[in-house]
């Protein structure tokens, strides 16, 4: 089991977030949004709001989700495009890991019960 999360697990370009944002299923959690378009691979994009901090609190954001997804990739059971867009500050990963995988459980992105 390889737990590598390289670039080309990236959703990049503007066309396919916008299509991911505009036409994917949306899951709210309490300080995030998760939006998901079934695709035949894994792809995460990042979005963290500038009311959540300036750009180092930001870019901690966006280590912790890219770790979220590196650390859990194999639980997927529907691959696919996802948005997570973060509107409020995470503490820490155990907070972003417990809200992100009961939106991906919703989502119906993995198992229930995997924590």
């Amino acid at each position: 089991m390889s737990f590598n999360w390289s670039r080309s697990c990236r959703l990049r370009g503007e066309r396919n977030i916008q299509l991911v944002y505009h036409k994917g299923t949306r899951v709210k959690a309490p300080r995030s949004a998760l939006f998901f378009l079934p695709a035949e691979d894994l792809r995460v994009a990042i979005s963290v709001s500038r009311k959540t901090g300036n750009a180092v609190v930001r870019n901690r954001q966006k280590r912790l989700a890219r770790e979220f997804f590196r650390l859990f990739q194999q639980h997927f059971i529907n691959p696919g495009w996802i948005m997570v867009v973060i509107y409020r500050p995470y503490d820490n990963l155990l907070d972003m890991t417990n809200e992100l995988s009961e939106a991906c459980e919703k989502a119906g992105l993995w198992a229930c019960g995997l924590f």
